[in-house]
């Protein structure tokens, strides 16, 4: 796996709770990746479970934002709002969409572990960001 070193120090020197989108090179193929340090320890047992991830487009006439939430079972629900107008987002919700394939990385910096989750995006998520 080959991730930006300079995105993971900006992420971690960050004051969390934070949240940013990148790339990750895995089995030499390009995904998506979203990467948030929540400031607080996930429960190993609620990391264990999994989690919710959804996703919405709220805007007007002047303005748009991409809302991400992700919700850790039994624990919390985060939320994170990123510019669609931002070329970085861009290239990384389409490279997500063309792959069906994304990451998620969960950086505890106390310890310094990363939780990491990996999912297709099936037809029902693909569906909702073609339509939004």
């Amino acid at each position: 796996m080959i991730v930006n070193r300079s995105f993971i120090q900006a992420l971690v020197a960050a004051e969390a709770p934070c949240c940013g989108l990148g790339l990750v090179e895995l089995d030499k193929k390009k995904s998506g990746f979203v990467a948030m340090r929540p400031g607080e320890i996930i429960p190993q047992a609620c990391l264990g479970l999994g989690f919710n991830f959804d996703h919405s487009l709220y805007g007007s006439s002047q303005f748009e934002v991409v809302h991400f939430a992700f919700e850790f079972y039994r624990f919390k629900q985060y939320h994170a709002l990123m510019n669609p107008s931002n070329p970085l987002v861009q290239v990384v919700l389409k490279t997500m969409l063309e792959s069906r394939d994304y990451l998620f990385f969960s950086i505890e910096e106390k310890s310094g572990s990363i939780t990491t989750f990996r999912s297709e995006l099936n037809d029902e998520v693909m569906s909702g960001f073609r339509q939004d």
